[in-house]
């Protein structure tokens, strides 16, 4: 069985841009958009990010000043776990 021959095609960042752009307006996946374009995902994700498109978050939320005695807060984690936290007045 022969083994077929991976074309690698290089894009300049007006290209980039033009597909990322494209990508944003498809309403697609990822996974969907680049399988149609004939791309990697990876280079799709790196390029956003590369362009300032694609938040790359830290993890933490900044929230405002509680200003009030009482307060409650309410992450959603996943999965359907919910984590309640309150503080009475």
């Amino acid at each position: 069985m022969a083994k077929q021959k991976t074309i690698v095609v290089r894009r300049d960042r007006a290209q980039w841009e033009q597909l990322v752009a494209e990508y944003e307006q498809s309403g697609l996946t990822r996974k969907a958009f680049c399988a149609a374009k004939g791309l990697r995902v990876s280079s799709l994700g790196y390029w956003r990010t590369k362009l300032g498109r694609e938040v790359v978050g830290t993890g933490f939320v900044e929230l405002p000043a509680l200003t009030s005695r009482g307060w409650e807060v309410e992450l959603a984690l996943g999965d359907g776990l919910v984590l309640h936290l309150r503080r009475g007045a």
